[in-house]
């Protein structure tokens, strides 16, 4: 798998099977988006705001500290149409999940239990995360990307990053509140222009061929 990650000890860029999802047609895009919203309940004239943390150690992971209402007006301001936040918790915080999200507002929906995370990227409209290397997958579909930090200088700490956040083509905020005002300000001439030059940076190899490529190596090493 060849795809950049935002923590680690080291700088890996890759080219991804996984990724392959973002270079599909249309229709095929519409298949997926149209699965996810029919499994999450969510009405298709709505958007979707993907909100997907990394797991932690030792820290409270309930992430209920946002302000879904302001981002969620944000949203709308900027974009406009009518937004579903999704919240998506690590794998290993199934369970909890539906306890922690289960009291949150009509418009935020708990995306834990689905299963293919790709899948919601290419649902998404747009996303935030704290410090999780999906938003790197999800920089090549150009929609909309944000960082917001949730206990940075533990985070950096206990795991460190491959280098600093704000070398990235993602509005940092600090609180729902600067998350929401980089919503308001999204400039997306500028994030289009920030987005390609770190792909380039950084030797992006991504071109939807990942997985035809690992189909022709595997045959050439079962051939010989």
């Amino acid at each position: 798998e060849i795809s950049e990650c935002l923590v680690g000890s080291e700088m890996c860029i890759r080219d991804s099977a996984r990724n392959d999802v973002f270079f599909k047609d249309d229709a095929a895009k519409g298949k997926i988006r149209n699965k996810v919203y029919r499994e999450l309940n969510i009405s298709k004239d709505k958007k979707i705001f993907l909100f997907a943390p990394t797991h932690r150690d030792n820290v409270n992971e309930s992430y209920q500290a946002l302000n879904y209402e302001l981002i969620k007006k944000a949203l709308e301001k900027r974009f406009g149409g009518e937004w579903q936040i999704v919240v998506r918790l690590h794998n290993r915080l199934k369970k909890q999940s539906v306890k922690w999200l289960g009291g949150l507002p009509s418009y935020v929906s708990n995306g834990t239990l689905y299963e293919d995370m790709q899948e919601l990227l290419v649902a998404a409209d747009a996303g935030v995360t704290d410090y999780s290397s999906w938003i790197f997958d999800y920089v090549l579909s150009g929609k909309p990307g944000f960082l917001i930090e949730i206990g940075l200088d533990e985070f950096k700490e206990q795991r460190g990053f491959y280098y600093p956040i704000d070398t990235t083509p993602f509005p940092i905020a600090t609180s729902s509140e600067e998350l929401a005002d980089n919503i308001r300000k999204f400039d997306a001439e500028k994030y289009a222009k920030d987005k390609d030059v770190f792909l380039a940076a950084r030797g992006c190899m991504e071109d939807g061929h990942a997985s035809e490529r690992i189909v022709e190596k595997i045959n050439e090493l079962m051939a010989k």
